[in-house]
């Protein structure tokens, strides 16, 4: 799987906890992006956002918070985005210069979303340090 840092791509397959690193990874068809926080995933676009409400979170039996986020994330959905601290990114409208619709004479527009809160590196989990021992190498062989 590929790092995606600024431009997700692909369909939303699965988003999981980690409480290790304390952060949520969301996989994607090409990628997979990694959020500090559970409210820093509110900086995707909105349809991004209904995708994530509509599929489980795994792995958030462990943390109570992450249950209450779902649960608040559906309501939300389904409600059509009442609450202001729940609110994903919706998309600005920008004119396109110099360009005109032939059917109605006016100016075009495109839609531009803010930029994504993603981490700028990959969390690791830290590895068990000295798992070797006592144990001595090269030393049964005699050159």
């Amino acid at each position: 799987m590929r790092y995606e840092k600024n431009r997700p791509s692909g369909r939303i397959l699965s988003w999981i906890f980690v409480k290790e690193l304390h952060c949520v990874a969301v996989k994607r068809e090409h990628g997979i992006q990694y959020f500090n926080s559970l409210l820093s995933i509110l900086t995707l676009p909105f349809y991004d956002v209904a995708a994530l409400a509509r599929l489980e979170l795994k792995n958030r039996s462990n943390y109570e918070c992450a249950t209450l986020f779902t649960w608040k994330l559906q309501m939300e959905c389904r409600k059509g985005w009442k609450d202001e601290l729940y609110k994903p990114q919706f998309p600005m409208y920008e004119h396109i210069k110099f360009t005109l619709d032939p059917v109605t004479n006016t100016a075009r527009n495109r839609l531009v979303y803010p930029p994504v809160k993603v981490l700028d590196r990959i969390p690791l989990l830290k590895m068990k340090q000295g798992i070797l021992g006592q144990i001595r190498l090269g030393t049964h062989m005699n050159l």
